[in-house]
């Protein structure tokens, strides 16, 4: 790695040890493998240290607030999917008879759907969104065939709500729940007629000569594909990116869009240590990159910061504040670099609370303000700047911004759960 941002140094993202390269700034050689051959007695403390790790990891996985899902669940994300790959199917060849092909070109014609992310890598929650690539034949295009006709087609279909089209994003999607499932759709077509069930985009004979944008729709699935063909024991990886992700949660550092870890930065971090030690076991790997003690605690906020900006995104509707806070989470950067231009120094914290005593449906964010060029910020000056920034008709939103004490921080419980942790007068969702 180049260095370590002061943001990530400031939430203890030290205590994995990161190394330099010489090759250059960007690019690592995988070293030799560790050759591991612990005596009885270290295999015994080590051991034990893990088994502080899984008693509290394990208190998540037996509840309702848990980092894995029921066996009901991943079967029902199963059906999910299965159901979405034969839609795509019949929409594929439904574009081939609208071009009015040849009976033999139809019939050819397919289209599959590719899973990747937390779900590709067998790491999701159950809370998990699925993220997924429909790959299309050669013919289809993605301004008309994808997002109008493929849309139309899942919006006619009763288990299909809540559909979103984020055409104008740098990876454009279609957003929806399917059976109470959050799905992120996005789009490639291939250079061929018949695409293959599981096609494998790691051969050139199907990736190769793609546009710009079916090229980084594919990047995702591509590197879940590779990650999956290089770690050693799939296993032992999914555990310690379980863990690596659990540890950027609590310590605030989890979200691309604020500028911390985003899922592939961990999963390529995770998938660095198991090929540097190919023998070795989670408890082996834990104990060699991590600091033990304060791996997991919450990052203090309310006593590391006097004053913070709570930003509230909230919608007369429970269906509609998704979107709207997708749409915001994807143009909040603006608003970060806006207030370190004026008033210096800004922690965004990802974490995401709702307002119980707000009564329409509201996700809050609270962002730790060091003291900077001056003690009072006008709020307002920037709120009315970023609202016209983020403007969208399509979204009946409101956005709030408000300078808070460090006493009306909300405050967090050592022992609450991942999940949701219920708090006075806010709980946290989605950590």
């Amino acid at each position: 790695m180049a260095g370590i941002c002061a943001r990530c140094f400031n939430r203890g993202v030290s205590t994995f040890r990161f190394k330099r390269c010489r090759d250059g700034p960007f690019f690592h050689r995988i070293p030799g493998p560790l050759v591991l051959n612990p005596f009885r007695m270290e295999i015994e403390k080590s051991m034990a240290l893990l088994q502080i790790l899984l008693l509290q990891i394990r208190a998540q996985l037996m509840g309702n607030e848990g980092l894995t899902p029921s066996a009901d669940e991943e079967i029902r994300r199963s059906i999910v999917v299965d159901k979405l790959r034969e839609i795509v199917m019949v929409w594929a060849k439904r574009v081939a008879f609208q071009r009015r092909f040849p009976k033999s070109f139809i019939r050819a014609a397919s289209a599959t759907v590719l899973v990747y992310g937390s779900y590709g890598l067998g790491v999701h929650n159950y809370e998990s969104d699925i993220d997924a690539l429909c790959v299309g034949p050669c013919f289809a295009t993605m301004a008309e065939d994808f997002f109008i006709v493929l849309r139309n087609m899942l919006a006619s279909r009763p288990e299909v709500t809540e559909i979103l089209c984020v055409t104008d994003a740098r990876v454009p999607l279609m957003r929806l729940n399917f059976d109470g499932i959050s799905i992120d759709l996005t789009f490639a077509r291939l250079n061929i007629i018949t695409v293959p069930e599981n096609v494998n985009l790691l051969d050139p004979l199907f990736s190769s000569n793609v546009d710009e944008i079916s090229f980084k729709s594919l990047s995702g699935v591509c590197a879940n594909m590779r990650i999956l063909q290089l770690v050693p024991n799939l296993e032992v990886y999914r555990s310690l990116l379980r863990c690596v992700k659990f540890w950027a949660k609590r310590r605030g550092i989890y979200g691309n869009v604020f500028g911390y870890f985003g899922g592939i930065h961990l999963a390529v971090l995770a998938a660095f240590v198991c090929l540097k030690q190919p023998t070795a076991n989670l408890n082996d790997m834990i104990r060699q990159d991590f600091d033990w003690q304060p791996l997991f605690e919450p990052f203090p906020y309310a006593k590391k910061y006097s004053r913070f900006l709570k930003i509230c995104l909230s919608c007369s509707e429970q269906s509609e504040l998704g979107g709207w806070e997708g749409w915001v989470k994807s143009r909040i950067h603006i608003l970060l670099l806006k207030l370190e231009e004026i008033q210096g120094f800004c922690d965004p914290n990802p974490t995401e609370y709702v307002d119980v005593d707000i009564l329409v449906p509201n996700v809050i964010f609270c962002w730790g303000l060091c003291p900077g060029r001056s003690s009072s910020i006008n709020i307002e000056s920037i709120k009315k700047d970023f609202t016209r920034y983020i403007y969208n008709e399509a979204f009946t939103g409101k956005i709030d911004l408000s300078v808070v004490k460090a006493s009306e921080f909300p405050k967090m419980k050592a022992d609450a759960g991942i999940s949701k942790r219920h708090i006075p007068g806010y709980f946290v969702v989605g950590q």
